[in-house]
């Protein structure tokens, strides 16, 4: 997630900026052990940062200097780029997965739990490029299948 210095400034800088996502997180563990309370929320900013995973995933970058508008990362969430693959594909990879990790390799499982646990896939990502690549290899999705999946 890149997010333009200025931005970073008014909200008190990149280390102002990591405490509130930090103070966030914690709310919301807290938040999951009660009832009828109000989910917490922060600047419109640090909720997006934390919803992307955290400030390991943020990128400050300079305004352009043109004027010209960068160009956004394609991110979707995952349950929407889960729900790229048909039922078919989801089922196979699910049991490949299964089966590889009976015979000791958790790859594909870590592939997946890592896009199970994102907030967000962005599709551009190096790691989901190698990950679509590994199930074309494996044949559990068509190589024609990749342009949809990583439209």
């Amino acid at each position: 997630m890149q997010i333009e210095r200025p931005i970073l400034d008014a909200l008190g800088g990149l280390e102002a900026v990591a405490a509130a996502v930090a103070a966030l997180a914690i709310e919301w563990e807290q938040h999951a052990f009660t009832v009828g309370v109000p989910a917490p929320s922060a600047h419109p900013v640090i909720e997006a940062i934390w919803r992307a995973g955290g400030m390991d995933n943020v990128e400050a970058v300079d305004p352009p200097i043109d004027g010209a508008p960068r160009t956004a990362p394609r991110a979707i969430p995952a349950l929407e780029f889960r729900r790229r693959f048909t039922p078919a594909e989801r089922a196979a990879v699910t049991l490949a997965a299964s089966r590889a990790l009976e015979q000791g390799d958790a790859t594909l499982q870590v592939w997946l739990d890592d896009v199970n646990a994102a907030l967000a896939v962005h599709l551009d990502h190096p790691e989901v490029a190698e990950g679509i690549g590994a199930l074309v290899t494996a044949g559990l999705i068509a190589p024609e299948r990749v342009p949809e999946i990583l439209a």
